[in-house]
């Protein structure tokens, strides 16, 4: 009971810091800040280039195309030089070229105050945009130097403000009182990343050390608080690929550009910063209102709200910057002969290219020979344990030619192989239905898909989308049907709007399946390969969880797209990795009439995303997942949010399917004593 009073009393002294935290602190103060200070008070920083301190690169800085320029007066030029760059600076300044471009220099250690003043005294140039200042470690440093180019830039007749300040933190004061230092005057337009000094302090090596990662969100979080750029540090010269992953990491952190040493970067750098095509159609479509993003149909959906905009908007200005940029660059530099440009077209695939007739048969896009290195192949990505696709010996038992390919690889080329002409621009393949492998397929033979389109109706109310059921078929070079399967798939509603199917078309596909028809007559527990063969006793409504997972890697997952043909945008530019584990539930145990040494098994096996096996282990699963007929997802989905939170938005994909199998010895058909002998 003497625990109550202590805990009101410490909710009480809780509520009071929260209010008064809410009181100094308004929560969107930050916000507020950085959406007052847009992108168009600060010029393109793409690439800041550090020029060499020489009359012959002075004069030709332009050849380079940064977007800023720093000459230098600190670590690249030795000491008995530095009167001499001091005053080949002041000179180029004078002549005039720098005139509408953005020029820093960096000057000196400003511990020496008499040299801060010479070396400002005589660069403080209308045609100058500031000064970087290295080796800060407070607020006092900027206090200090704010002082002194305002005396100057009176002394000049400049008008105040114009010089502006960027300090370099790479020093571990610096870096403490970055957020200070951010704001420590209204000159500030950005923060540079001294990750070499830092790392160094850490005696780590500056390029690789993971404690730069720490930092380098320390002082984009202070620049974005402030309202000003970031700056990102000078990686490798010559390293293009580990340039390419600098760039990459420093902007997806928040950087706006980054310190180049040498004119080659330049191009690199500029187009890496640059906004992408993607970037640029999010924002154009979050600037003119949307609600709801999706670059494209197979694609998951973004909701759009305020925030959004602000991002948007930065996007189309820097865009916007980089295209009057580029304007302005092209008309000064046009070559005498000028060629002009040309565009890519932009493929169109699937049904909205490729107009068809109610029944046609569609060729897919390529046909393809089975030989076993499709096998290997495959079974290099998949387990499989079927005999039939293993044994060549028990195969020619079961009267077929030879090994068969698998099942799934059979059904994954009928779809793909006609992704090209059919489902490339669709949103959702809803599943397959009768698929069944009709004819044996030999080594060596060459299969053709086609398809044909059965029906077309509205999904939905919304009517955005339609559903397209299509019947797909593999057709080998004596032009026989081999495989068959049924596939819906969801399309967006204006790919099919020149599609006039009125009704479903009887199919003249056959049916009976003459794979089967071999196996049921051949099989049988004595007399062949099978002999010996102990399978295990399978029981209808028992749940069994495979240990076995297939990991999906994004280089796995383009290898096989190109190997099947699949050209689907959303398979080919895969990024991230899946991990696929499965379940599956005995529907059915029966023996079967035409053979009784075989049995057909009835399963329900669902392929479950990014959840270790183990922890399905012990679990009680309902039994309405396994049991409904043509559930939709958002049924799946509601069960599982009800009575199975575990599996909730974590179910792949389903299957209902059957297979033949020799039914398991009794006791008194195993024969005793039998010993396999070789000779």
């Amino acid at each position: 009971m003497a625990l109550i009073p202590r805990l009101m009393q410490y909710s009480s002294l809780r509520k009071m810091v929260l209010l008064t935290r809410q009181w100094k602190t308004p929560p969107s103060a930050c916000l507020v800040q950085c959406r007052e200070r847009s992108s168009q008070a600060f010029p393109l920083m793409r690439s800041v280039l550090f020029l060499k301190n020489s009359p012959e690169s002075l004069q030709q800085f332009s050849e380079a195309k940064a977007d800023a320029y720093v000459m230098d007066l600190e670590d690249a030029i030795p000491k008995e030089k530095k009167e001499s760059a001091l005053q080949l600076n002041a000179e180029t300044l004078k002549s005039g070229i720098f005139r509408g471009h953005t020029v820093y220099v960096r000057i000196n250690d400003i511990s020496d105050e008499t040299r801060l003043l010479k070396e400002v005294d005589a660069l403080c140039h209308p045609d100058l945009t500031g000064f970087i200042v290295p080796k800060i470690s407070s607020t006092d440093d900027i206090k200090k130097t704010d002082k002194i180019l305002s005396e100057l830039e009176k002394k000049n007749s400049l008008p105040p403000g114009h010089c502006k300040i960027i300090p370099i933190l790479e020093t571990l004061e610096a870096l403490w009182h970055a957020p200070a230092i951010a704001k420590a005057s209204p000159r500030m337009s950005a923060l540079i990343n001294g990750s070499a000094d830092i790392a160094a302090c850490f005696r780590r090596s500056p390029l690789s050390s993971p404690i730069v990662h720490s930092f380098l969100r320390d002082i984009v979080h202070a620049a974005r608080a402030a309202g000003i750029l970031a700056l990102d540090a000078v990686s490798y010269l010559d390293n293009f690929p580990r340039l390419d992953r600098d760039v990459t990491r420093g902007k997806i952190l928040g950087f706006d550009g980054m310190i180049v040493v040498h004119p080659s970067l330049v191009p690199f750098v500029n187009q890496l910063y640059s906004p992408t095509r993607e970037e640029i159609d999010w924002a154009e479509q979050v600037a003119a209102g949307a609600r709801v993003y999706q670059r494209s149909a197979q694609e998951y959906r973004q909701f759009i709200g305020p925030p959004h905009h602000f991002s948007a908007s930065h996007i189309l200005e820097t865009h916007g910057k980089i295209k009057a940029l580029e304007s302005s660059v092209s008309k000064s530099t046009k070559p005498e002969e000028d060629m002009g440009t040309v565009t890519p077209l932009q493929r169109k695939g699937g049904l909205s290219a490729n107009p068809m007739n109610r029944g046609e048969w569609t060729p897919g896009i390529v046909p393809v020979t089975l030989d076993s290195s499709w096998r290997a192949a495959w079974n290099s990505s998949f387990l499989n344990t079927r005999r039939l696709n293993s044994d060549d010996v028990a195969a020619r038992q079961m009267g077929l030619p030879g090994i068969q390919p698998p099942f799934h690889l059979l059904a994954t080329l009928a779809l793909c192989l006609a992704v090209s002409k059919s489902s490339e621009v669709a949103r959702f393949g809803l599943g397959i239905s009768n698929a069944v492998q009709l004819r044996p397929v030999a080594e060596g033979d060459t299969i053709r898909a086609y398809f044909s389109l059965d029906s077309v109706e509205e999904a939905g109310s919304s009517g955005k989308y339609s559903i397209v059921t299509s019947s797909h078929v593999l057709v080998n070079q004596r032009d026989e049907v081999v495989f068959r399967a049924t596939k819906p798939t969801m399309y967006p509603k204006e790919a099919t709007e020149k599609l006039c199917i009125a009704k479903k078309q009887k199919n003249r596909i056959p049916t009976d399946s003459e794979v089967r028809r071999h196996i049921v007559q051949n099989a049988a527990l004595r007399g062949n390969t099978y002999t010996g063969t102990m399978n295990l006793p399978l029981e209808p409504n028992k749940l069994y969880v495979h240990r076995i997972v297939k990991v999906f890697s994004p280089t796995e997952a383009k290898g096989l797209s190109n190997l099947v043909r699949a050209t689907n945008e959303h398979h080919l530019n895969i990024k991230k990795e899946d991990m696929i584990g499965s379940v599956s539930f005995i529907h059915s145990v029966q023996q079967l009439k035409e053979n009784p040494d075989l049995e057909e098994v009835t399963v329900r096996t669902m392929g479950i995303k990014n959840l270790d096996v183990d922890e399905l282990m012990e679990r009680n699963f309902p039994v309405r997942l396994f049991c409904g007929a043509n559930m939709k997802t958002a049924e799946y989905e509601k069960i599982c949010s009800e009575e199975f939170p575990l599996l909730y938005r974590r179910i792949a994909t389903q299957v209902l399917w059957k297979f033949l199998r020799l039914r398991p010895l009794t006791s008194n058909e195993v024969p005793e004593g039998i010993q396999q002998e070789f000779s």
